[in-house]
């Protein structure tokens, strides 16, 4: 009896290479096979250490940019319970994602879309990180329904997110992620005639830079070529910086000084490519090119501008050059909202996989939800 079920069972090499068929051979198979690990590193991430996690995250950044962008993909896209509230927005100059409870159960998803946003009490327009080289619009889904979810039970407040797949360098370069933010801004503002006084301009790492440098662009409008001629477009009720990169120059706090995953050379690499013809202009004139506040909005003027909220991590790379972003917010007498946590790293609040825990990653991102119950919901 054994003898015939030994014939029967398949040995542990023919399963073995039957899967390996299975999961790289096919289509669905190589699908299913990115599902399980995004799944398995999901549930494992937070049993290791920060140390740790944030040299994993570092070696990760050291690979080709085809691979980094496909791993990004493959850890944090939607899961299929995720997929029920997000909605593809594909316009001309720009694409992104409408992010709504349970959007997709609709008969006419775009239309109702767009009339719940007109109707909430907050919308929130999102400019992820990376660089500008990396990540995509539905990375963050877990802090986005969060603060949706947040926002309604604490606050009782309505809010949507429209979250941008801004232009990606090097295949595009200044200024066409910035348009891609400007365009999708003047979106909800002129074609859904959205109050100003209902949106809070977001965004992490480069995506907070986008956002500030944006709104510096939407502020001075009249002295914009692009703009000019455009109706007025006035600025928001609020701007969320998440570890934002405020300056193109590169961070001086040395390494051994910090706990984070960013490193300057990726800082480095990351302009070179971002900002067209960087390595052929001469030194003198780079210098004064990298320091224009639409670039680097750490040298922007904010008279007039709106209530902001900052987050840095204590122990990030960025930390200097936040802090001096800071004092010149409050120079220039901005309402400044600051959130930080000692031995912390680049953008815990929005990505929860580099916050220490769960727990510190809720209470810090519920500060964020209250900052914009406060500025997006009273104003509105």
């Amino acid at each position: 009896m054994i003898d015939v079920l030994m014939d029967i069972i398949p040995q542990p090499k023919s399963v073995l290479l039957a899967l390996v068929i299975v999961f790289f051979g096919t289509k669905n198979g190589r699908k299913l096979l990115s599902i399980l690990v995004a799944r398995f590193i999901r549930k494992i991430i937070f049993y290791i250490p920060i140390p740790l996690r944030y040299k994993f995250i570092a070696t990760g950044l050291q690979l080709p940019l085809s691979m980094q962008r496909k791993t990004l993909q493959t850890i944090l896209a939607p899961t299929t319970s995720e997929k029920r509230h997000i909605l593809r927005v594909r316009r001309e100059s720009w694409n992104g994602d409408w992010i709504i409870p349970y959007i997709r159960k609709h008969k006419d998803p775009y239309a109702r879309a767009e009339e719940i946003a007109q109707q909430s009490d907050v919308v929130i327009l999102y400019f992820h990180g990376g660089g500008f080289h990396l990540g995509f619009s539905t990375e963050y889904m877990a802090s986005f329904l969060y603060i949706i979810d947040n926002l309604k039970t604490k606050h009782g407040l309505k809010a949507v997110i429209l979250s941008v797949d801004y232009s990606l360098s090097p295949e595009n370069t200044y200024p066409k992620a910035q348009d891609d933010c400007v365009h999708a801004y003047r979106h909800l503002v002129h074609d859904l005639s959205i109050s100003p006084s209902r949106i809070i301009v977001a965004g992490d790492s480069s995506g907070g830079n986008l956002a500030a440098s944006m709104l510096l662009r939407i502020r001075d409008q009249r002295s914009d070529p692009a703009l000019a001629q455009l109706p007025p477009i006035p600025i928001p009720a609020g701007c969320a910086l998440i570890s934002p990169l405020v300056t193109m120059t590169l961070p001086g706090k040395t390494e051994k000084y910090y706990c984070d995953y960013v490193r300057t050379w990726q800082i480095a690499y990351y302009r070179e490519n971002y900002v067209p013809r960087y390595n052929s202009m001469e030194p003198s004139y780079c210098e004064a090119f990298m320091r224009q506040p639409f670039l680097s909005p750490l040298y922007g003027n904010f008279d007039n501008f709106c209530p902001t909220f900052v987050s840095y991590g204590g122990g990030e790379l960025l930390e200097p050059q936040v802090l001096a972003f800071i004092d010149r917010l409050e120079h220039h007498h901005v309402p400044v909202t600051v959130v930080t946590r000692p031995k912390t790293g680049h953008i815990w609040i929005i990505e929860p996989h580099v916050a220490s825990c769960k727990s510190i990653w809720r209470k810090d991102l519920t500060k964020l939800v209250d900052w914009c119950a406060n500025v997006g919901g009273e104003l509105g």
